[in-house]
């Protein structure tokens, strides 16, 4: 399949569901089958089912691209990203650790949804904080999960939507008429013990503690745990030694109503700090929707809901809240509460919500604030204006301390930045030849103007079109290399980038390695010349001085420097052999070990 047939594809579906009020592309997140079934997912089921025509992208991608349609209105795709410049005003979902992915999609039409702590996500810190600056402004509709991110995000974003987590409602309620009994719950349910379940992600931001006093307190009840351990934090607690606590492991989100069918109360006994405070449990309104009183821990999420939800802090207020919530069964009333407030969160509910305040922004767009718009183009004002601009964000999001701090901050990397600018620059024509490679990403090399389509992200490789061609001369000291001289002289003749002379300065060696590279060069098309310098050898490092009579012999103007088994360094004779810094990227690769030259990191590193 071609690019122009899998955009031809997204255009049939688009053409089928012209009725859609919105289109809406999640950006790649978290797998659509995921251990646990979490709010991305939910979202993007529950906007399909409002009318929306929503694209859930997998984070793995797949050659031909797939486009299932999975519920009516919602196709999960594993397709690259920029197959959806056909839908140029979509609506792009992301959150604040894929924000980068936003740059693959032609649509600058944003959903931003803040969803928990910064700190909370892997990544670099500071790389996180940019961006999620930056789409608290940018975004087309800011989205916060709970009352203290949404205070947080008032600041810099005044129409930002306080849009906390929700349950499925029909699913969950399944677990009030339960079908069947889950063969690793049944000996736990034999027991005849009230049953006291949690459900949810194991992490350190769990109480094990309190769950630990809880059970030994209460012996006459059991305590079932589901789901993944996702920071190893629970085998390292110890908390399984206890007898009336069972880990079933993680379950598939269509099995969950079985096993909440027989909690007798669900509880969240989550440590109070600055992640959980800025977190909506989904639980919570899962329990809800089960039918089941929830106890948790007094977060401000929980505390919201006290009219639905038991608070507790020590393990004497659970234990006097769990006989609470047992008492719950037998009242009617209690259960009709917990079930309207499950119907009033819902993810119907909150799929609304978005689509009415999406159907807004499509009638009246949103204008970037001024300090924003005064940032593009390029030169010294606009640069200024730009610092100016950050500057008000960041003081808008954290306060005059926090503007100061990140001053300072700013300040010292500047300084470590100009540490480390090397004093003599690279050759115009050798950075104009070669590219880069970036070690974050696969690149990929192609020679074919057809296979990607016109507005895939390139650079053209200059040296292969107009650019004059940089030629190089390889010098190679070496001692005593007899198991490596071989595969060493293989290696670099065998690369896609050749030098075009090389120049082997042995130190007189005891061993074959002379002989070996005589053989192995012979039929070389490459000039090859080989020098014996028979000197005392203190030192490794001494092999270095060997190529000073080599410089006498170059043709070529500039030197690529190796020894084998070491590394590389570059010099251009002309220039009073003058050490050119950093000339091509090794700062994951500093040196290079064994039969590793120049021209191996070189075929790696740059294609010409």
């Amino acid at each position: 399949m071609s690019y122009n047939e899998a955009e031809q594809q997204v255009l049939e579906i688009v053409k089928k569901h012209t009725d859609a009020s919105q289109i809406i592309i999640f950006a790649p997140s978290l797998p659509w089958e995921a251990s646990m079934f979490q709010r991305p997912q939910q979202l993007a089921r529950f906007l399909a089912k409002q009318g929306a025509l929503v694209f859930y992208l997998q984070p793995l991608r797949s050659w031909p691209p797939v486009f299932d349609e999975v519920e009516d209105g919602l196709i999960v795709c594993q397709a690259p990203s920029d197959t959806f410049h056909v839908v140029p005003n979509a609506f792009i979902y992301a959150l604040t650790w894929n924000i980068p992915l936003l740059a693959y999609f032609p649509s600058q039409r944003v959903i931003y949804d803040y969803l928990d702590e910064i700190s909370v996500f892997h990544g670099e810190q500071v790389r996180l904080q940019r961006d999620h600056g930056d789409y608290l402004i940018k975004a087309d509709l800011v989205l916060t999960t709970s009352q203290n991110l949404y205070n947080q995000a008032v600041n810099l974003r005044k129409d930002c939507v306080l849009c906390q987590n929700g349950a499925d409602v029909d699913h969950f309620s399944k677990a009030i008429h339960p079908s069947s009994l889950p063969d690793d719950l049944r000996p736990i349910v034999e027991k005849g013990k009230p049953i006291i379940g949690y459900h949810g992600a194991m992490a350190r931001w769990f109480d094990y503690d309190l769950l630990r006093e809880l059970a030994q307190k209460r012996e006459d009840l059991e305590f079932v745990l589901i789901g993944v351990d996702h920071d190893q934090s629970l085998q390292e607690s110890q908390i399984l030694e206890a007898k009336n606590i069972h880990w079933l492991g993680a379950k598939p989100y269509q099995e969950l109503p079985d096993y909440l069918a027989y909690f007798n109360a669900g509880i969240i006994p989550f440590e109070v700090n600055q992640i959980t405070n800025a977190t909506s449990p989904i639980k919570l309104f899962e329990y809800m929707a089960a039918g089941k009183p929830v106890i948790a821990s007094p977060m401000q999420e929980t505390v919201r809901y006290g009219e639905f939800v038991l608070i507790a802090s020590t393990v004497d207020e659970w234990s006097k809240q769990i006989d609470a919530a047992l008492s719950y069964r037998l009242d009617e009333k209690k259960q009709a509460v917990l079930k309207e407030a499950a119907s009033i969160n819902s993810w119907a509910a909150r799929a609304s919500l978005i689509l009415e305040k999406l159907a807004i922004i499509g009638a009246s767009p949103r204008k970037l604030p001024w300090y924003w718009r005064l940032q593009s183009g390029e030169g010294r004002l606009q640069r200024l204006l730009r610092l100016i601009g950050r500057g008000i964000k960041v003081w808008r999001m954290v306060g005059w301390r926090g503007f100061v701090k990140g001053f300072f901050y700013k300040f010292a990397d500047q300084i470590n930045t100009l540490r480390r600018i090397p004093f003599f620059k690279r050759p115009r024509a050798l950075e104009e030849t070669y590219l880069l490679e970036d070690n974050s990403q696969v690149t990929l090399y192609t020679d074919d103007d057809l296979l990607f389509g016109e507005y895939w992200p390139r650079r053209v490789l200059l040296g292969q079109r107009d650019q004059p061609e940089v030629k190089i001369s390889l010098i190679a000291t070496v001692y005593n290399e007899e198991g490596n001289a071989v595969e060493w002289a293989d290696a670099i003749l065998s690369q896609s980038l050749l030098p075009h002379e090389i120049i082997i300065v042995d130190a007189g060696s005891t061993d074959r390695t002379l002989e070996l590279l005589k053989e192995r060069t012979r039929d070389s098309q490459i000039h090859v010349e080989l020098i014996t310098e028979r000197k005392l050898i203190l030192r490794l490092e001494e092999i270095w001085q060997l190529k000073r009579p080599a410089m006498r012999l170059l043709l070529y103007p500039t030197l690529a420097a190796v020894r084998i088994r070491i590394g590389l360094k570059i010099f251009r004779p002309h220039s009073g052999l003058t050490r050119i810094q950093k000339w091509f990227a090794v700062g994951t690769l500093p040196w290079i070990n064994k039969e590793r030259s120049f021209l191996i990191k070189a075929g790696r590193s740059f294609q010409k």
